[in-house]
């Protein structure tokens, strides 16, 4: 069996060594950690495959999306933007409120103070980081990064106009289903698959499945609890096995669990997971302007089956525009204009 490398594991003299020379029982732990990882990681990759989406999904936005999704382009082309540069600053506190109470049920007393997940980022860990570190999805390996983009099941929705369509003066865009699966990108010499994921809002199971992960890292930390209460080292090496467990689990889940409270958005995520690319000459992602900023994004084809105006926009203007289009790739998109009151 290939062991894993623990990159902070040092005796008392500080010299460091490979896992082959730790104690036994260290080496033990290592090899269990890992495993609860790679056994999260096919939860993650399986466990929600079998939803069925609808046929169509919708896309809410503004004229500048618009023009890049429809008009720029031959083939319509959506963009998968880095979660770091979403709209919602908040992405993510929801799924980490509940791993710290999980936690906090589940593991020693000190375990959340001595998890790097949850410290206070003014507590001395990296000081010069803290804007990244107040926000919890910093992760120590930033050359991983996901990008995503929202539909929601919702034609014509209120609470959609108002957020994601430029408060009634944007569009939204009918896509159909079938045209997002099975897509991948390729970025230097690796191809990394996207997947369309039913954001899930129900807190009975979003808890159940945190609990359970939690679960497996105490059954961890009780069996090896004899090593841990006399090896200090042992016990850092612990923490660091379980604070990169969290931070895993922290930024996959938490683009796919929210507060119950937006329920209404009905949304679906189209998410890619995008590493270094093995050729040093190759960049992960391509890079827009986005307002006073730059941004990076992974480009995915859609097929574009309708397109509505929202209530604010001028319809006929609208109808000009799209003229041109109309007799080659929008010839069987459906035009029409939202018609809720909205002031």
């Amino acid at each position: 069996m290939d062991l894993p490398l623990l990159r902070d594991w040092a005796p008392d003299n500080n010299t460091s060594y490979p896992i082959a020379v730790m104690p036994i029982e260290v080496q033990q732990m290592a090899i269990e950690a890992d495993g609860i990882k790679k056994k999260w990681r096919e939860i993650h990759a399986n466990g929600r495959g079998s939803i069925t989406p609808p046929e169509t999904l919708y896309h809410y936005t503004d004229v500048h999306g618009l023009h890049g999704i429809v008009f720029s382009n031959n083939d319509s082309e959506i963009w998968l933007t880095d979660f770091r540069s979403t709209n919602d600053p908040t992405e993510g506190c929801h799924v980490k409120t509940l791993l710290e109470k999980s936690v906090a049920k589940n593991l020693p007393a000190n375990a959340v103070a001595a998890l790097g997940y949850f410290r206070n980022p003014h507590g001395g860990m990296l000081a010069e980081a803290d804007e990244m570190l107040a926000n919890f999805m910093w992760i120590a390996n930033n050359l991983d990064r996901r990008f995503l983009t929202s539909f929601s099941e919702s034609e014509n929705e209120l609470s959609q106009w108002v957020h994601y369509g430029a408060g009634g003066t944007g569009y939204c865009i009918g896509v159909s289903t079938e045209s997002l699966l099975n897509q991948e990108y390729t970025a230097g010499d690796i191809t990394f698959k996207l997947q369309l994921i039913p954001v899930e809002y129900r807190l009975h199971i979003q808890t159940k499945m945190i609990n359970e992960f939690i679960a497996d890292i105490a059954e961890c930390y009780e069996k090896h609890a004899p090593i841990l209460s006399t090896h200090s080292r042992a016990l850092s090496t612990m923490y660091g096995e379980f604070d990169n467990l969290l931070r895993w689990f922290g930024s996959a889940y938490s683009l796919e669990f929210k507060n119950p409270h937006f329920s209404s958005e009905r949304e679906w995520r189209l998410i890619v997971e995008v590493t270094r690319p093995d050729s040093i000459n190759a960049i992960p992602a391509r890079s827009r302007v986005k307002g006073m900023g730059i941004t990076w994004y992974v480009p995915a084809k859609c097929a574009v089956q309708s397109i509505m105006a929202g209530p604010k926009v001028e319809y006929e203007q609208f109808r000009a525009a799209c003229a041109p289009l109309m007799f080659t790739r929008l010839g069987k998109v459906r035009l029409s204009k939202s018609d809720i009151p909205l002031r």
